[in-house]
């Protein structure tokens, strides 16, 4: 039979090695610079507003909920100013990556129809983000989606 010595080490390196594979496969970073539900403020393109927050009471927003402990990845949600959509993200250190889209399918005004069209086009292709207190800027293929924080949210 084994001494105690040997039984103590086989369990230390068999417990080492399980904590080191969960540390190795947690690949989400917890965001908590992102956390938060943001107001659409504006699609920047080479410095220039292409689409701004429309003047009304539909405003667009989007709330990125935080990612569990043991999750790798976090729940999105948010309003176009006609649909609400909903999908997942995952953020290692300054990429952001947004998946497994879905909305709700309503009409509306051209005018608004036109900023969701915008808005959900330029989230399907963000790549990087860039946050603090109160500017959110989402980083796509052909320019920034600007938000800033709602108090409280």
């Amino acid at each position: 039979m084994p001494n105690a010595a040997v039984i103590t080490t086989i369990l230390l390196i068999t417990l080492l090695a399980a904590a080191g594979g969960c540390e190795s496969m947690q690949k989400t970073d917890k965001p908590d610079d992102l956390v938060g539900t943001w107001h659409f403020e504006a699609i920047t393109s080479d410095g220039e507003t292409t689409v701004g927050a429309p003047v009304i009471h539909f405003i667009p927003k989007i709330t990125f909920e935080p990612i569990g402990e043991y999750e790798e990845e976090g729940r999105v949600t948010g309003f176009t100013g006609v649909n609400r959509f909903f999908g997942n993200y995952v953020v290692i250190e300054s990429t952001l990556e947004l998946s497994e889209f879905g909305s709700t399918r309503m009409a509306g005004p051209p005018e608004r129809m036109e900023l969701e069209t915008a808005l959900l086009e330029s989230l399907g292709t963000v790549s990087t983000y860039r946050a603090d207190r109160e500017r959110l800027e989402l980083d796509f293929d052909a320019g920034t989606i600007v938000f800033t924080r709602v108090i409280g949210g």
